[in-house]
């Protein structure tokens, strides 16, 4: 082999194993200081009892859930009340103008009350989003709605997830009026 050849692929050598060298070193100083850094992803706030709760995550796609039946009667709020307070706690702001109330979806033979919150994290990065479900069973007799038959309890889904377009979505400015339509418990 040519002498010059072979000083060639020497160097092209020794500048790969520097390469990796380099590497192996930076990796190792951003893992260590990784640990010192709290995650950039906020906690998943769990309702009061609901800590056991397994979530479901999505790395890949930013979010983690969790979702339990609450034994209230509808239109209980105690899980709005709870992420509103929780939620302003940390600086977020609920998304929209209104405060969230419940809203009749209808079905063939079933009609759904829907209460359903968004609230953006300071940074506008993350949202959490809250949605609670009562089911309604219609009562009918020859097309006709003679009544309707709840079932019992709340379902509620819990997600923490990226904000898809950080841009897009602009909270309500914090005022300095309380409100209205929602009462937080005192302590």
């Amino acid at each position: 082999m040519d002498p010059n050849r072979r000083q060639l692929f020497l160097v092209i050598a020794v500048i790969c194993a520097a390469w990796v060298g380099l590497m192996l070193g930076l990796s190792r100083w951003q893992q260590s200081r990784s640990g010192a850094r709290p995650s950039a992803e906020p906690d998943l706030p769990h309702f009061p009892g609901t800590e056991g709760v397994d979530e479901q995550t999505s790395p890949n796609l930013g979010w983690r859930k969790y979702w339990f039946r609450l034994n209230e009667d509808y239109p209980s709020k105690s899980v709005l009340n709870f992420y509103q307070h929780e939620m302003d706690a940390r600086g977020w702001r609920l998304v929209g103008s209104q405060q969230p109330q419940w809203h009749r979806r209808n079905g063939e033979e079933e009609a759904y009350d829907v209460l359903e919150a968004t609230w953006v994290a300071p940074n506008r990065l993350f949202q959490l989003d809250l949605q609670m479900l009562s089911r309604v069973v219609l009562v009918s007799q020859a097309e006709e709605v003679l009544g309707e038959d709840r079932a019992p309890g709340i379902e509620v889904w819990v997600t923490l997830r990226r904000v898809l377009a950080p841009g897009l979505i602009v909270p309500q400015p914090v005022s300095g009026a309380p409100r209205s339509g929602i009462e937080l418990p005192t302590q």
